[in-house]
């Protein structure tokens, strides 16, 4: 009989979770390098014939929530898969350990500094960032708003493995695909109600921009009191920030 130990399931399932995926890796760069152009579009040097009308930061920062949501809904599919279940409390602690610990540092520091008066933080700035919704925060500072993209994915993790949790994986994927098909309608739905609201459009909605534009002269010219200068903060600062 042969001595050789044999691997039981649950062992073979914590392997593959804990297998990495390289080619995503690949993925992983061109994001990156997409952010980096966008923040670096417009400054002075910048090629010309690189300049571009497209957002990259943006589309870096969406193909990075691709990769993330691939990621994560594989996991806890295979979790699923090789132990029946899924377990919310070690999956949390994981995201805890990998991301809080250095965001609230950062966070930690900012606040020291502005206290020092050598920066200025806007109201809420730190509730938002401490709590992950600095992407629902729209009068946010410079020096913490980057964090709008940790909050999505946070919020993300908080809610889509509960979600397969209570449903299961087959109907799990149901819900996601009627949330990806009525999320247009609800932004559009934003747009034609509630008009006043059209200057998040690019802040919370930016793939929606296409029908802002082709609809916001109709809707700027039906209700004359709203203009792209109305918005919070004035409008010097969200002029330069966001194109419509």
């Amino acid at each position: 009989m042969s001595t050789e130990k044999l691997e039981s399931p649950l062992e073979a399932g914590n392997a593959r979770l804990q297998s990495r995926l390289p080619s995503l890796d690949g993925l992983r760069a061109v994001s990156i390098a997409l952010v980096l152009l966008g923040h670096l579009e417009g400054t002075k040097g910048f090629p010309s014939w690189l300049d571009s009308h497209v957002d990259l930061g943006n589309l870096g920062v969406r193909v990075f929530f691709v990769i993330s949501g691939f990621l994560i809904t594989t996991l806890l599919v295979r979790e699923w898969s090789d132990t029946g279940r899924i377990s919310l409390t070690n999956f949390y602690l994981r995201r805890l350990f990998r991301i809080f610990p250095a965001c609230y540092l950062f966070l930690s520091v900012m606040a020291i500094i502005s206290a020092t008066g050598y920066i200025e933080l806007r109201p809420h700035d730190l509730l938002c960032g401490f709590t992950y919704t600095m992407n629902n925060h729209v009068d946010r500072s410079w020096y913490v708003g980057h964090l709008w993209s940790l909050s999505v994915e946070e919020q993300f993790y908080i809610l889509w493995p509960v979600v397969l949790y209570f449903t299961g994986i087959r109907t799990g994927l149901r819900v996601a695909l009627g949330v990806f098909l009525a999320a247009p309608l609800f932004r559009i739905g934003m747009l034609l109600l509630f008009p006043s609201t059209q200057f998040l459009i690019g802040t919370f909605f930016p793939s929606q921009r296409v029908v802002y534009s082709l609809s916001s002269k109709e809707i700027c010219r039906e209700t004359p009191s709203i203009s792209l200068s109305s918005r919070p903060g004035g409008s010097q600062g969200w002029s330069s920030r966001y194109s419509f």
